[in-house]
């Protein structure tokens, strides 16, 4: 889950431009006619998909951090269980907050590689 969370984060993050990785092999498929190989990353176990689904509805709600996204905390978690009816056990838990570690480090991964890339065009200029 967590491998696929963190993939998910590296092609669905927007460039400087707004447009993501996904999109952009999207665009690669339509012109070509050819899926772009690197736009299938690993596939969470099917029995685990209803946590990678609770996983995303906690991720659309997500606040906003000072230099990126912020984690899902348990007091997000707690509210959304109350609003949604759910009853997460202690594993389930784990598992939502281990596939948001894995994606705030992808992007912070990514954006720090930005940096440095942006870094380097400033040097050169």
């Amino acid at each position: 889950m967590c491998a696929h969370v963190a993939h998910w984060a590296r092609t669905h993050l927007p460039d400087e431009k707004g447009i993501t990785k996904a999109r952009q092999w999207a665009l690669f498929a339509q012109r070509t006619g050819k899926r772009h190989p690197d736009l299938d990353g690993p596939e969470p176990h099917p029995a685990a998909r209803y946590i990678m689904d609770w996983w995303r509805e906690l991720h659309r709600a997500r606040a906003a951090g000072a230099g990126g996204p912020a984690p899902i905390g348990f007091v997000d978690i707690d509210a959304w269980a109350r609003l949604t009816g759910r009853r997460p056990t202690a594993l389930e838990i784990a598992g939502i907050r281990a596939m948001d570690d894995a994606f705030l480090s992808a992007v912070g991964d990514e954006l720090a590689k930005r940096r440095e890339i942006q870094a380097a065009k400033e040097k050169r200029t």
